[in-house]
């Protein structure tokens, strides 16, 4: 349910949404629609919203989000963020794997299943 000060994301047209904050409710013809403004526009929208064009509403706000969103977007914050942690997850694996292969190798000091039949001591 939405509500007076609640932002909402509307779609305007196929690949254009636009996220303002709802300042007035309608109700016309049956029909709920909204008024909105963006919080850093001095007027209300010219646009009524319709129930239909209501693609979300925000409930949560993460703290410091945008910053973390900017920074992963760039170079260093992809590497830093993406690849590095990969990186390390793939090593690990590796190392594991490694560890699984060694402890299952039979030791050069066990029998390796190869029968030797006679004296083992004679020399041709």
């Amino acid at each position: 349910e939405v509500k007076v000060g609640d932002i909402i994301t509307y779609k305007v047209s196929e690949d254009i949404f636009i996220t303002h904050r709802v300042v007035k409710i309608l109700h016309q013809h049956e029909q709920i629609m909204f008024q909105t403004k963006g919080d850093g526009n001095t007027e209300e929208d010219t646009r009524i919203v319709k129930e239909e064009q209501l693609a979300g509403i925000f409930r949560y706000r993460i703290p410091y989000g945008g910053y973390v969103l900017r920074f992963a977007k760039s170079t260093v914050g992809f590497i830093m963020l993406i690849v590095l942690p990969m990186g390390l997850i793939m090593i690990s694996e590796f190392k594991s794997i490694l560890y699984q292969w060694m402890k299952e190798k039979p030791s050069n000091k066990e029998n390796s299943g190869v029968k030797v039949s006679g004296n083992p001591k004679r020399t041709f």
